[in-house]
This record gives C-alpha cells, sequence and structure tokens, in this order.
C-alpha cells in the first residue's frame, strides 16, 4: 500500500518501463475476501450507497482502458456506478472487487435488459412488429373498449373485417370493427374511429409499457451497477473493470541545431469520452496488444429445447408395505451432491461452493470465496508468463491528471536530447528526379518511443512533417521530412544479360541452368555547398541477388539501401547489379533442331549431353527420310488415280476394236501394276516410320 500510494513530490517525470504484462492492481495482494459474484441479491439493512471515486485509468492501444475506483466503506455497505447500456458486457466480463481491511465483496446487482423484442412478445399487447390499427384490435378479441364514433359506444371487440364499399365508379376495401355492445352486434368503420380506449386497466397498463419500451430503445440512458461489500467498521475497497475506449496517440516534435544535439518532445494525447470528470487520476499508457473481444453477457439467453410428449402407461395401484421389525429402523441418508457442469451456479463445483451448499445452505458460503482467490492468484502467475510472447511498454504520467468529461489533453512523455545523422533518402517510387531530405534518428532515450507523427523544425523554422514507428531504446529509424531540390539523380536501366551456366539431362528433359543479369546506374548530381550523404532504396525482387555492391549498406523486408557520398558541385554514377539463377526443364520432343545446333556448339554443355542431342537428331533425320518416301509414293499414287481419270474418259467414245483403245488398255494394266507396286512401298514404310517415332527416345538419356 505504502508503494501504490506514494506521494506527489517523488513523482518527478514520466516513467516508461518494460514489462511482461500490466500489472493493473499491482503491488497489493489479493485477499482471501476476493468475489467476483454476478448475480441477483442484496444486502438487508445495508447503509446507504458509499462514494467510491475514479482514482487509476490504464489506457491500452488495442481499444479498450482498465478503470479503478479506490475509497472506504462502513460496515455492509453498497457502491453504485453507472454506464451506458453498451459498456454492460465488458464490465461483466471483467470487473474485479477487493475489500482489503478484513471484509468481503458479497454481490452485484444490475438492471437487467431482457431482448427487446421478447419483452414486447410477453406483454398482452405485443407491439414487436410494425402494427396497424387493424392488427392491434384483432389482438384485442373479446377485450371490452370504448369507441368514439358520432357518440360514445361499450362494447367488447368480436373481430375486424374487410368489406368493399363502392365509390364512384370503383370500389375500395375499408376495415370494420365488429364490437358487441348491450344493443347487438354492429359494424363500425375504422376510418371513422375518433378514439378507442381500453376499460382493462392491466391491459392498458401493457400498451402503455410496450409504447414505454420501444422508445427506450432508441434512447441511451445509463444503466446502475451495485457493488455490495460485507464486512465491519471502515474499510478501503477498490472495483476494478476494462471497458472500451478510445486508444491513446502520440506526437513528436524534433528540433535540430547545428550547434548543439536535436531536442525531441513527444506528447500522448488523451480523450476523456466517459461521462465522469476525471479529479486527480493516476493515468498510465501501455502500448502493446493484448488480446480482447466483446461477448454478450448482459442480454439475457434463451436456449431452445427440443419438446417431448409424456409417455402414457396403464395405471396401477400403490402398496403400502409393512416394515420389518427384525431390522433396526435405517438411518435418514444424506442427500447426494447434485451433480452439474463446473462452473454453473446449482450443479457445477466451482462457482459458489458446490451444488450441495447451493441447495441447502445458500451460495455466499466461504468455502466459495477462497477457490475464487486461489483462481486469481493462479490467473496472475499466467500473466507474468505472457511476457515469453509479447512485451508490453508503459508510460506512467507521474503527475496526477484531471480531465473534465468529454474533454481531452496533450501529455508530455518525452522532452531529451537524441542523436541524428543527416542524409538524402532516395526512392524512385516516391520521386523520381529528387531525393528526400532525411535524417537516421537514434532513440538514446531510455524510453520506448510510440510510432507517431514528427514535425521537424531546423534552425528555428519549420522544416516539414514526417513518421516514425516504434522505436526501442537505442533503435534507429530513418525520417524523411522535406523534398531535397538541390540533389538530382537520373536513373538509367542496364541492358539485361543471359548466360547459360549448366545443361545436364534428367530423364527425357534437358535441364537448363541459366543465370540472368540486370542492373541499374544512378547518376547523382549534388549542387549544395556541402558533401552530401546519399541512401538510395532500391525494392528486393525475390529470388535476385545482389552481385554489384557485394553487399547493401542496410537490408530490410523488401528493400536494400546503398550509402553514396556524393562532394559539393560533382556528379557521382553509382551502378547496381543483381543476378538471377534459374533452371528450366524441357522435353527432348520439343526442342528444335536450330537450338540443338546451338547446345552442341555451347561450350557449357558436357559432352554425353552432346552425344545425345546429336543422337537425336539423327533418328529425326532418318525418320524425316521415311516420312519423305512415303510422300513421294503417296504423291506417285494420286498422279496415276488422276491419269487414269483421264484415260478412261477418252476410252468412253471409243471402238472397242481400235487400236487406240487397246492402247489405253494395257496403259491402265501398266498403270495398275505400278500402283500395286507403290501401296506396297508406302505400308512397309508407314510400318517403319511408327516404329522409328517409338524408338525416337528410346534409350535416348542412357545413351
Amino acid at each position: 500500500m505504502t508503494n501504490y500510494f506514494r506521494s506527489a513530490e517523488n513523482r518527478t517525470r514520466v516513467k516508461s518501463r518494460r514489462t511482461h504484462a500490466v500489472c493493473l492492481f499491482a503491488p497489493w495482494r489479493l485477499p482471501l475476501g476476493l468475489v467476483l459474484a454476478l448475480v441477483g441479491g442484496g444486502l438487508a439493512g445495508a447503509q446507504p450507497p458509499a462514494e467510491l471515486p475514479l482514482s487509476r485509468v490504464v489506457v491500452f492501444n488495442t481499444g479498450v482502458a482498465f478503470f479503478e475506483h479506490a475509497g472506504t466503506v462502513s460496515g455492509d455497505q453498497t457502491v453504485n456506478l453507472g454506464f451506458e447500456p453498451d459498456e454492460i458486457n465488458d464490465v461483466l466480463k471483467s470487473l474485479v472487487l477487493l475489500d482489503l481491511d478484513g471484509g468481503k465483496a458479497s454481490t452485484v446487482t444490475y438492471d437487467n435488459r431482457e431482448p427487446l423484442a421478447r419483452t414486447l412478445a410477453s406483454l398482452s399487447v405485443d407491439l414487436s412488429s410494425n402494427t396497424t390499427m387493424a392488427d392491434l384490435l384483432r389482438q384485442l378479441r373479446g377485450q371490452e373498449v370504448m369507441v368514439e364514433e358520432e357518440f360514445p359506444r361499450k362494447g367488447r371487440i368480436v373481430g375486424v373485417e374487410q368489406r368493399q364499399t363502392p365509390i364512384r365508379d370503383t370500389s375500395i376495401e375499408r376495415d370494420f370493427l365488429l364490437l358487441r355492445t348491450n344493443e347487438g352486434l354492429m359494424a363500425i368503420a375504422l376510418d371513422k374511429v375518433r378514439t378507442l380506449r381500453l376499460l382493462d386497466e392491466k391491459l392498458d397498463a401493457d400498451f402503455q409499457k410496450a409504447l414505454e419500451l420501444l422508445a427506450g430503445a432508441r434512447s441511451s440512458q445509463q444503466k446502475r451497477v451495485t457493488l455490495s461489500f460485507r464486512g465491519e467498521g471502515d474499510r478501503h475497497v477498490r472495483a476494478g473493470y476494462i471497458r472500451e475506449f478510445p486508444i491513446w496517440k502520440t506526437s513528436y516534435r524534433l528540433v535540430l541545431d547545428e550547434d548543439n544535439e536535436p531536442l525531441l518532445q513527444g506528447w500522448a494525447i488523451v480523450e476523456n469520452t466517459t461521462t465522469s470528470d476525471w479529479r486527480n487520476v493516476d493515468l498510465s499508457l501501455v502500448s502493446g496488444r493484448p488480446i480482447t473481444f466483446l461477448m454478450q453477457l448482459y442480454e439475457p439467453l434463451y436456449v431452445q429445447r427440443p419438446k417431448v410428449s409424456p409417455e402414457l402407461f396403464a395405471g396401477v395401484a400403490p402398496r403400502v408395505y409393512d416394515q420389518d421389525l427384525g431390522e433396526p429402523l435405517a438411518e435418514t441418508a444424506p442427500p447426494a451432491p447434485a451433480r452439474g457442469r463446473p462452473g454453473g451456479m446449482g450443479g457445477g463445483g466451482g462457482a459458489f461452493g458446490g451444488g450441495a451448499a447451493f441447495a441447502g445452505r445458500g451460495y455466499g458460503r466461504q468455502a466459495g470465496v477462497e477457490k475464487l482467490s486461489g483462481t486469481l492468484g493462479s490467473t496472475q502467475q499466467v500473466m507474468s508468463e505472457a511476457g515469453d510472447v509479447g512485451e508490453l511498454f508503459r508510460y506512467h504520467i507521474d503527475v496526477p491528471v484531471s480531465l473534465a468529461s468529454e474533454r481531452s489533453a496533450m501529455l508530455p512523455i518525452v522532452g531529451e536530447k537524441v542523436k541524428c545523422q543527416r542524409l538524402a533518402i532516395y526512392n524512385p517510387q516516391v520521386h523520381a528526379k529528387h531525393p528526400l531530405s532525411g535524417l537516421r534518428l537514434t532513440n538514446s532515450t531510455e524510453l520506448h518511443l510510440m510510432q507517431g507523427p514528427i514535425t521537424v523544425f531546423d534552425a528555428g523554422e519549420f522544416a516539414g512533417d514526417a513518421r516514425i514507428a516504434d522505436i526501442p531504446p537505442a533503435g534507429e529509424r530513418l525520417v524523411s521530412y522535406a523534398l531535397d531540390l538541390e540533389t538530382e539523380i537520373v536513373t538509367r536501366p542496364v541492358q539485361a544479360k543471359q548466360r547459360l551456366l549448366e545443361a545436364k539431362l534428367n530423364g527425357l528433359a534437358l535441364v537448363l541452368k541459366h543465370r540472368l543479369t540486370r542492373g541499374l546506374e544512378y547518376a547523382i548530381k549534388n549542387s549544395h555547398g556541402k558533401p552530401r550523404e546519399l541512401l538510395i532504396e532500391q525494392p528486393i525482387t525475390p529470388g535476385w541477388e545482389l552481385s554489384e555492391p557485394a553487399a547493401a549498406e542496410e537490408t530490410t523486408r523488401d528493400t536494400r539501401r546503398f550509402r553514396v557520398e556524393v562532394a559539393p558541385q560533382e556528379t557521382v554514377v553509382f551502378h547496381v547489379k543483381e543476378q538471377l539463377v534459374q533452371e528450366q526443364a524441357q522435353s527432348l520432343t520439343s526442342i528444335s533442331d536450330r537450338q540443338i545446333s546451338q547446345f552442341v556448339e555451347a561450350p557449357e554443355v558436357p559432352a554425353g549431353v552432346k552425344e545425345v542431342l546429336k543422337e537425336l537428331v539423327s533418328r529425326r533425320e532418318k525418320l524425316a527420310e521415311t516420312k519423305a518416301t512415303i510422300k513421294q509414293a503417296t504423291d506417285r499414287v494420286a498422279e496415276i488415280t488422276k491419269e487414269q481419270e483421264r484415260i478412261r474418259k477418252n476410252m468412253e467414245g471409243l471402238e472397242r476394236t481400235s487400236a487406240l483403245y487397246t492402247r489405253y488398255a494395257q496403259k491402265l494394266n501398266e498403270q495398275e501394276t505400278e500402283i500395286e507396286k507403290l501401296r506396297e512401298t508406302i505400308a512397309e514404310l508407314s510400318e517403319q516410320a511408327n516404329q522409328q517415332e517409338k524408338d525416337l527416345l528410346s534409350d535416348l538419356s542412357a545413351s
């Protein structure tokens, strides 16, 4: 307690520290009487509610903040806190109560929120849908009403019906109220009714309540959460919870001076979006990514259960049996403990000391408190072990903060000298002609610098704006804030080249390894009166390796940076070359003879591979010769067939005994003999070509 309530005089500056987890309730120990019991209930005869002012706020950059209220209570006393309906879920998920001086937290009660549709459906008048006058009256069948038309009529609603009413050349549908009065049944046009009043007071009250619920659903009203503490005498109590809250932000100012070290000034921006004023609140700002989520705990949830029909059996008359007097009377067996899932109220053994305690003795048993205290103790151990996953960084504002509701504040968190190195940063994707004026910022403070905007002042004048990412102590970041118009850069690409490195056979595929080279040439002109240090940024292409220069000055995830010194009024040409070694497999069937001739002449191709390629060319040539012979024979058959058609046409007008007819017949006979021989040759050559195609790649990789 002494460490927690330290005096403001000892708080001299903002402290930033690394921690494996933000301990929201440190440095005091969790007492045995801690209870988180979010159930209905109250304390009979309790004193008027005590005040529990806000004492501590821890703001995270994940959209939540931890709020802690601290104060004193006397005896059995309650504390009221107000929240917006949307904030109740976070409170129910995270609320922790501590009674530090021998008492114990009892219960937490809050205004329930039934789902609106279910609440409306439970009333006598259901307004859950967009109800018309006719729909409303159909719900009220049998109810007694007073209807004001031409004169008052009292009766019970029978129903509503639609009738066709003629109007000039057409007809319209009109709703009529069927009313049972003392005079009998009558139909009253609804468009003639001026007023209609419910005579049943309970029904009229439900109608009014439904309208109020609909109106309340559109307005934001704070819900009251009542914390109950039980004990004797005056005691210190605390209540803490997580709620949705704007992330805190940072902004920086960097003042550059030729004669002095640069000054870095950082401010944290915090908004009080709550409905309460902060008065002397202990404020901490935490960076990191603790997991947080929303869960619906405030709205009652119902589970649909299956409907099961009861089984019907024939009735059996009960029998009464006398006791055996030869045996002693059996003692009453103790009730079996209720069974259920751990963590539930009635049957589980985790939340309130087990099912038997709840069934017979109530739920506020000390055993349940002890079990819950042990659970919270183990939770603290888990949080301290979470540092193996990631670290959090905290800024503690040493001066108590007072901030009115719906107001914002800038709080100084950094004000120290830092190390800076001036340079220019060139990235052609940012600006093709000029680099950016910048500097290399070294975090020489002991603080963790959060990401945010940074405004640069140089020689007492505004120099530009920039942004920085998170910088740990001793970390470095590049900062660019203006366009350097006195340095001009021209970029020229170097013609890409490809060279064969290796060739090998892998089955029936020729695997070729090539080296591709490409480059960029940077012509840098420095028009400054001073030497200029330049960082050239070049994107990294996956697979491409740097060949010139041997190494980059810096390498990020997707960028290489090269450092170049340029003298005043000088021009420097800087070369960057990259290479890519890649393999590609090409099937032997798809390689052209022209490519093969190039590979045979290439010195990088091994002799064994060349022999295989030569053999492939030889087999292709033999196959081509066979196919050429087949084509010649086929063409000769076509030529003879065409000549035979001419001869037969000429023979049609000749006498069979003529010499010319005999000559034509002899000619046809000779041609038929030649065709038969040609067809035999074509068949033989076709079989030969088929076999050559089959043998084209056989045993080629092994030859």
